[in-house]
């Protein structure tokens, strides 16, 4: 494997792509490691800007193989992917229910009731809205939470 040397701070990209070129291929075609949504030959490409931020950042003073860095790097960098990923699919989730929109339906549906489901009904929305607020609320997998 090529080292950094004083004249030469960073390793040569070039040089690493035969040996590591292995490792990122197998990263990018494990499951376990692929993001969800996303082919090998994308992780592939994440993996090998990885690679070459890794190779311009070694500093072999610090103690540390350049191996064991990449592959730490790697492994911090997918996880940041699917950190990403779960809050992007979290923010799909949420519906926002507006209190006056929710009154409003509920009047329309209001007009085609006797008198008596009219009162019940009157009642459950002014109990929501004591309890609730008048703020609007967010609804999703994990139950509701008010908007801040």
């Amino acid at each position: 494997m090529p080292t950094a040397t004083a004249e030469q701070p960073t390793l040569r990209f070039e040089e690493l792509l035969p040996e590591y070129g292995r490792k990122v291929k197998t990263f990018a075609r494990n499951s376990y490691y692929l993001c969800p949504g996303w082919d090998p030959a994308d992780m592939e490409q994440e993996l090998l800007l990885v690679l070459w931020n890794t190779s311009q950042n070694f500093d072999p003073a610090r103690g540390c193989k350049f191996n064991t860095l990449f592959q730490r790097n790697a492994v911090n960098r997918i996880i940041s992917l699917k950190r990403h990923y779960n809050t992007q699919s979290r923010k799909a989730d949420l519906v926002s229910l507006d209190v006056e929109a929710v009154q409003g339906a509920v009047e329309e549906f209001l007009t085609t009731c006797d008198a008596e489901t009219r009162a019940l009904a009157s009642m459950e929305v002014k109990a929501y809205v004591a309890v609730h607020g008048e703020e609007g609320w967010h609804e999703s997998r994990r139950g509701r939470r008010k908007v801040a």
